[in-house]
Parts: structure tokens; C-alpha cells; sequence
């Protein structure tokens, strides 16, 4: 997707990586950059398969045009994965495109049968370590919610600078509301350490997912 090609190329030169719409060819110090985060891209695959077959993709030749990119003869069958990709706030698509006759030998290995026997043999101590070490490398949004106020259209292209909004449903001592990658997670308190504004972290909220509450719901009608 060049959305996200030259998004990811304008924040490794130290750009804003805010969405552009280009239309153009690589230069060679693109190129030369893209290669590089393929190479990682590959590795991450390689991870992905470990557990199926011991993988060893390797970058051959970089072609900015699918027309030309010949694979395999074009009668031939292929499995094409398509990813979303997220790149600050522009999105994309990914698409990886494997020949059927690469992955023939071991499609037995990727069902779901297979995969659920084997993760339940593979999860030992190690494993579990190894994923939570990756996981507390991962970032996370926290957005302290102060309160909450519906208005009408008329009213949000009326707001100027200096216009004070009402939040009926927040009190002065009342506490606000943290939330975790968009969940409910702790209520907290406003404060001040140093010339920084923080806030305390207090009782934790135990949200409910929305999926269990329309069974809940389901199950009481």
C-alpha cells in the first residue's frame, strides 16, 4: 500500500508520518530504507510459522509494481492475506501472497484441530514468560476522562475558545475515570507533582465486556 510505504518512510526521516497522497516511484534511498523493514517483517514471519516449520524467508528482489512481480505462473493457486495495517493515523492494507505449493506440505499443520493440541502441549512455564516479557514491552493509551455531556450539532460548530461547557454529571470531588487502551480501568483523583498535572490511582474498575453483557441480557429476557 504506498499510503503506508511512504507513511513509514516520512517518520524514519523524521517527518510527521501524517497521511500524503504520493504518486510516485521509490527513490533508491527508499528503497534502500523499505528493504531494511522488510528484512524485519520477514523475521517476524519466520516467528509466526516456528511453531509449523522452520521458516526461513529471505528478501530476493523489491518490485514496486504487482504487475511485474511473477511468483508463480498465473494459473497457479495461492493463498493471499490480507492485513490491516496502522501506521499513527493512517491505515492501509498488507497484503501477503503465498504460493498453495509452499505451504502444501504442511497444510495438515494448520488447522484448528492441530493448532489447539499443540498450544496446549507447548504451554509450559517458558512459554508463558517469554509472552509476558513481550507483552509489558507493548504501549498502551491512558486517557483520564474528566466527564461526559451530549450536545447538539448546532451547539459543536457554535464552540469557541474561551466557551465553558457544562458537565452535569460531574461533581467538583467526584472522581474521573482511566481508561486503558479504551476500557474503564481505575477511578483516579486530579492532582499536582511539581508544575505536572497527575492523578492518583484509586479503585479499580472491573468493566464488563459488551459481548457478555448482551448474553446477560439475553439470558434475563
Amino acid at each position: 500500500d504506498p499510503s503506508i510505504t511512504f507513511t513509514i518512510i516520512d517518520k524514519l526521516f523524521g517527518g510527521t508520518g501524517e497521511s500524503t497522497k504520493i504518486s510516485r516511484e521509490l527513490t533508491d534511498i527508499e528503497l534502500s530504507v523499505m528493504e531494511g523493514i522488510i528484512v524485519r517483517i520477514l523475521g517476524n514471519l519466520r516467528e509466526a510459522w516456528s511453531n509449523v516449520i522452520d521458516l526461513r524467508p529471505r528478501l530476493g528482489n523489491i518490485e514496486t509494481n504487482p504487475q511485474f512481480a511473477q511468483i508463480v505462473p498465473p494459473n497457479d493457486m495461492v493463498v493471499l492475506v490480507t492485513l490491516e495495517t496502522k501506521v499513527g493515523e493512517v491505515e492501509g492494507m498488507m497484503n501477503l501472497c503465498i504460493p498453495y505449493i509452499t505451504i502444501e506440505p504442511v497444510i495438515s499443520k494448520l488447522s484448528a484441530q492441530y493448532w489447539y493440541s499443540s498450544i496446549r502441549k507447548g504451554a509450559t512455564d517458558e512459554n508463558a514468560a517469554i509472552i509476558q516479557s513481550r507483552l509489558e514491552a507493548v504501549e498502551l493509551p491512558i486517557v483520564v476522562e474528566v466527564g461526559e455531556v451530549e450536545i447538539t450539532m448546532e451547539e459543536l460548530l457554535a464552540i469557541q475558545a474561551g466557551d465553558v461547557i457544562k458537565l452535569p454529571n460531574t461533581k467538583i470531588n467526584s472522581d474521573m475515570i482511566l481508561k486503558v487502551g479504551g476500557r474503564k480501568k481505575y477511578k483516579c483523583r486530579p492532582g499536582v507533582i511539581g508544575n505536572r498535572v497527575a492523578v492518583q490511582i484509586g479503585e479499580k474498575i472491573e468493566e464488563i465486556p459488551d459481548e457478555l453483557l448482551v448474553s446477560k441480557r439475553s439470558e434475563e429476557e
